[in-house]
């Protein structure tokens, strides 16, 4: 049986630092790969967008929301890869 190895899809294997987590009104957001950060959005668990931030290019920025309650992050590196996980704000 053939089995063609040079047609592999490759994970991106991106590495994120997001402190602390939980927050009060800001945290920290790093990319450690040598990538920078394109875009942040955080949604509520209803899936509203409550904050916004375009065009960071920078490894790493600084998030300041009033915003309470568990929250979904959605960050786009400078390749256009996209990472989301789970924060929550007290």
């Amino acid at each position: 049986l053939y089995f063609d190895q040079f047609n592999i899809v490759h994970e991106n294997k991106q590495t994120v630092f997001i402190y602390p987590n939980p927050f009060n009104n800001k945290f920290n957001i790093r990319l450690i790969n040598g990538e920078t950060i394109g875009d942040v959005e955080l949604y509520n668990q209803i899936g509203e967008l409550v904050y916004s931030k375009r065009s960071i290019n920078s490894p790493e920025c600084i998030i300041e929301m009033g915003y309470k309650g568990i929250i979904l992050l959605k960050l786009t590196d400078n390749r256009g890869n996209c990472i989301t996980t789970k924060l929550i704000s007290k």
